[in-house]
């Protein structure tokens, strides 16, 4: 029986499998852009989904408070624009995915196992609830994938990504978690026999538009 396990007990769960807690992820005076100008007032930092109360935003080295914040999407707009002199930093805490997008992972990570009702499904056993975490990880982890590919740039030397930063092997997170989550299925068949699934690896599948250098 699913017991206490509820869908707000599973998605804090998730969290902490991912590592995407309020606190996990800190940038530090990271560069917005565009870079001030004398003109523009509104400005990106390169996340979205900041954490509520910890954008702090300096000039100079000094806090100031925007006019209003966009924290979903990663914006600000200042009172007056900074010239192009000035520098312009941000510093916050972030996380990859808001709870529908858990909620999202864990139900596919349920409907993998056959539960159709999600993790509060009544039949599901309180042994797969990790193999549940670990294929809910696995589309989580495979979202970051499609996203990252997403964003590529093209240029006349090919597709390139955002090398200022360092960012997880998301595909290779995502195999991990796949593997993880069979073998912890095996594990709980191999002592309870609970399901005859047997999941196959299901990647995203995308694809990057073809660049063709201009002559």
């Amino acid at each position: 029986m699913a017991g206490s396990w509820t869908l707000s007990n599973a998605i804090a769960s998730l969290r902490r499998r991912l590592s995407d807690g309020p606190t996990d992820k800190y940038v530090h005076q990271m560069d917005v852009d565009p870079m001030p100008d004398g003109v523009t007032r509104r400005f990106a930092v390169p996340d979205s989904r900041l954490v509520a109360n910890t954008l702090l935003v300096t000039l100079d080295s000094v806090a100031v408070v925007p006019s209003s914040a966009d924290l979903d999407e990663g914006t600000f707009v200042l009172a007056s624009a900074p010239t192009a002199t000035q520098k312009l930093a941000g510093s916050y805490y972030f996380q990859w995915f808001n709870d529908d997008e858990l909620e999202e992972f864990l139900g596919s990570g349920s409907e993998m196992l056959g539960y159709d009702d999600g993790v509060e499904d009544e039949t599901l056993p309180t042994q797969i609830r990790t193999v549940v975490l670990s294929f809910a990880a696995y589309y989580a982890y495979m979202k970051k994938a499609a996203q990252t590919a997403d964003s590529m740039q093209a240029s006349s030397s090919g597709f390139t990504s955002d090398t200022t930063r360092q960012h997880p092997n998301w595909m290779a997170l995502a195999q991990m978690a796949w593997e993880q989550a069979k073998s912890e299925l095996e594990t709980v068949n191999t002592i309870t026999p609970t399901t005859t699934v047997a999941p196959a690896m299901r990647f995203v599948s995308f694809r990057l538009q073809r660049y063709v250098p201009r002559s």
